[in-house]
């Protein structure tokens, strides 16, 4: 039997890659792979150490297949400083993969199916 909801999050996660993606470079180090990446921005509320609620924008979330992130031939999950370079006109802006507030840096989109990412990023340079 199969899983619906999984397999709609997969054929989600083609669609969104085939048709709202642009490439960008993941780099960890001197590995690094072009990726297609839904790019966006997300509003995250969070909670301080004595309950006050924070909100905070990041300044890029990249969204993307899992399966799309190869390094040195290995399959691989974000890491908390890989950085991505992204293209905005005529600039090529890095951004640098970080915790915001008390969310991780990353997550699966779908827990369920693990087949998107979500890298929460700052933007750290133009390259």
């Amino acid at each position: 039997m199969s899983n619906l909801l999984a397999d709609g999050m997969a054929t989600l996660a083609t669609k969104m890659k085939n048709y709202a993606s642009s490439t960008v470079t993941y780099r960890r180090g001197s590995a690094s792979v072009s990726i297609q990446a839904t790019i966006g921005r997300l509003l995250l509320r969070t909670t301080d150490g004595t309950g006050n609620t924070k909100t905070e924008l990041t300044d890029r979330d990249f969204v993307f297949k899992a399966a799309d992130l190869v390094l040195n031939g290995q399959q691989t999950t974000p890491r908390d400083m890989d950085t991505i370079d992204a293209v905005f006109g005529s600039t090529t802006k890095r951004f640098t993969v970080m915790p915001i507030g008390n969310e991780k840096a990353w997550r699966y989109s779908d827990e369920q199916g693990e087949t998107t990412i979500r890298v929460h990023t700052k933007h750290t340079s133009n390259v």
